[in-house]
């Protein structure tokens, strides 16, 4: 691949071309080789923006969405984002995807600091696992998928206008725990052994235990960028799967409160006390299915 390409087409200073070289040379090693060239055209086709908040990047590039599931509240505490904006165009009756916008925001970089390129890795892992058949056309019907995260919005045409609206966001705390893991084991190996993703901690650690202990890392990575859950179900039942799911949304919507509440004492313990009930009883049992019917071979 020609890595010259990309540094050429977005003019990146020259003490961010070795960082970005070890990142792209670690994300082929650490995904497969046989995974390069989507890795390869993701960079190459999106605009990283750093040390600029999240809502000011978005508003300059014209991609600043918000509603029931995204808040502005939430972007303006978010420390990075990868966001993807279609351009779509109703001809002869047949919604039509005309282009893909992308852009990665680290809202404080510094190549030296762990926390700020972990913040920066996370989103590459949304970027890469997203770029491949991210959108999906039926009808008037859009899904937009990152890994296991599907996003389904209705579109509607108005006055030469095609408006989306957000109706459903399924997998949502399942990829953040998967990504979250690919964070925090991308940082250890190539740039801080002693790493620890700290976003997300709940689902973190749930879904660190599951892959480590289960033996399911190389089935997530090849699950993940496909995006074939089918690859997943040869190691557990579509119904627990389903259950699997759930579980992390409740951890991961657990972890979210926890960061907002984080100055209101009364309010965090008993969001902690919640999250350590999914996790020591809900997910526990489950994890504890799995792991008797794989130690039985079945």
């Amino acid at each position: 691949m020609d890595f010259q390409k990309i540094v050429d087409r977005w003019l990146y200073p020259k003490d961010f071309i070795p960082f970005l070289k070890k990142v792209y040379d670690g994300l082929v090693d650490y995904l497969g080789k046989e995974h390069e060239r989507v890795i390869y055209e993701a960079i190459l086709n999106t605009k990283f923006v750093f040390n600029k908040s999240v809502v000011d990047a978005l508003t300059d590039e014209d991609m600043l969405e918000v509603n029931d599931m995204i808040s502005y509240g939430d972007l303006q505490r978010s420390s990075g984002v990868y966001e993807s904006l279609p351009s779509i165009s109703f001809i002869n009756g047949e919604y039509q995807i005309q282009q893909v916008k992308r852009i990665v925001v680290v809202k404080s970089f510094d190549q030296n600091h762990s926390s700020s390129v972990g913040t920066f890795i996370h989103e590459l892992g949304h970027l890469i696992k997203g770029y491949y058949q991210e959108y999906e056309l039926d009808g008037d019907i859009l899904k937009k998928r990152s890994g296991f995260m599907v996003e389904t919005y209705q579109l509607k045409e108005d006055k030469g206008e095609v408006k989306r609206t957000l109706i459903a966001k399924e997998n949502t705390g399942l990829e953040e725990g998967f990504n979250s893991y690919f964070e925090e084991e991308f940082m250890k190996k190539y740039f801080d052994s002693h790493y620890e993703a700290l976003g997300y901690g709940g689902i973190r650690i749930s879904v660190a235990q599951m892959l480590d202990k289960l033996g399911m890392k190389e089935e997530l990575i090849e699950a993940d960028l496909e995006k074939d859950f089918s690859i997943f179900l040869r190691l557990m039942e579509d119904e627990e799967l389903k259950d699997l799911s759930s579980i992390f949304d409740r951890i991961y919507e657990c972890d979210l409160g926890l960061i907002k509440n984080m100055m209101n004492k009364e309010v965090y313990e008993q969001i902690v006390k919640q999250r350590n009930e999914l996790i020591f009883k809900d997910y526990l049992a489950l994890y504890n299915k799995m792991k008797e019917k794989r130690n039985r071979g079945l």
